[in-house]
């Protein structure tokens, strides 16, 4: 008997080749190869030809490169575009990855008639909101976002803050959404309990505006107890945030693969993820997984996470605050390991790849029965 198809749409603009060169491969493809048990899986990529690499590494994968062949039209690629929309139309379910790109996605759920779900880890609107001041893109995300929503069959949205919101705001009916959280895979991100190094405060995400890594810096110069600060991941601010002086060690490593980070995660005291604002931050649920303790401020997308001084704790933005935190959690030896247990033990409940994987499967049998 054939297996279901479903077809997965990345983000706009992006591709396997790329998840693959920033290290997220392994971590976003986990729960398809779980699903790859029940369903045959398609991914609609903007890459290249090069993207086809990636069916020899995962068994039951084909990779649908539309994008690429209409934009690079030959008598040859227009053969190869029939193949690709022929495999697209026999898809049993259409899935987002995010809201950018979903408008593609719902242009071939309507074409064919084939049911939509609309995914998505974070708002488009209300990032668009947070980062920019032009009316008119915080007015086309929404509308984009609206759409998605309302036209899929099933939402499926990373917290219950998110599930309120588009609710409310787009008018879906609470049946026709679910909250699935970003999943941590526990084979990779296990806990550990053995030693770590003394002051050692440790950073992995994009280096942005968004994450507030100033204020970090300065946070770890005015610390009485961190020693060393390290900061994992590539973005915009990196050269400004290398010129910020300090009379401690300060190291910056770039993007690594995502199975390489709980080395970092087992030498570290504590993480820290002073963030302004975020979605699911799946760093912050892999470094709880791992039983490292946790500073986050209290903003939206941590403090759903994070529960003062049960299994993490919460500051406030400011670098007088993070600083206070970092200083209280690294004078005390056995509250760091007790929070840090709790964090992996709530990460095992609630986000494991085995739990998201058991929800989005009834999920899917529900829409293939109905």
């Amino acid at each position: 008997m054939k297996k279901p198809i479903l077809t997965l749409f990345l983000t706009e603009n992006m591709s396997l080749k790329e998840w693959d060169r920033i290290g997220l491969l392994s971590r976003e493809m986990a729960i398809y190869e779980k699903l790859m048990s029940d369903f045959s899986i398609q991914i609609f990529s903007y890459g290249d030809v090069g993207e086809y690499y990636y069916e020899d590494k995962y068994e039951d994968l084909s990779v649908l490169i539309i994008p690429y062949y209409r934009k690079n039209i030959s008598l040859k690629n227009r053969v190869h575009l029939f193949k690709a929309l022929r495999k697209l139309r026999k898809s049993s379910i259409i899935k987002t990855n995010q809201i950018k790109g979903a408008d593609r996605a719902v242009f071939y759920s309507k074409k064919w008639g084939i049911p939509l779900i609309t995914r998505c880890g974070y708002l488009l609107s209300t990032f668009t909101e947070y980062q920019s001041n032009d009316l008119e893109m915080v007015k086309r995300a929404f509308q984009l976002e609206k759409e998605a929503f309302q036209y899929a069959n099933m939402s499926f949205v990373s917290s219950e803050r998110d599930r309120n919101y588009v609710m409310d705001k787009h008018q879906i009916r609470e049946e026709n959404i679910i909250t699935v959280p970003n999943y941590v895979n526990q084979e990779v991100f296990s806990f550990y309990d053995g030693s770590r190094e003394k002051g050692h405060v440790l950073y992995i995400g994009r280096l942005s505006e968004q994450k507030n890594l100033f204020s970090l810096i300065e946070a770890f110069n005015k610390s009485e107890k961190a020693q060393k600060l390290t900061l994992i991941g590539k973005g915009e601010l990196g050269d400004a945030l290398k010129n910020v002086s300090s009379t401690k060690e300060i190291e910056f490593i770039s993007a690594l693969p995502n199975h390489e980070l709980p080395i970092f995660l087992n030498k570290a005291s504590i993480y820290v993820l002073p963030s302004y604002y975020e979605g699911l931050p799946k760093t912050l649920l892999e470094a709880m997984s791992t039983g490292i303790v946790c500073v986050g401020t209290c903003v939206e997308g941590i403090k759903e996470v994070i529960e003062q001084n049960k299994t993490g704790y919460l500051c406030e933005t400011s670098a007088d605050s993070i600083a206070s935190a970092m200083d209280e959690l690294l004078s005390d030896d056995a509250k760091r390991k007790e929070l840090g247990r709790a964090a992996h033990l709530k990460i095992s409940r609630d986000y494991s790849l085995e739990y998201v994987a058991q929800l989005e499967k009834q999920v899917y049998s529900r829409l293939l029965n109905s």
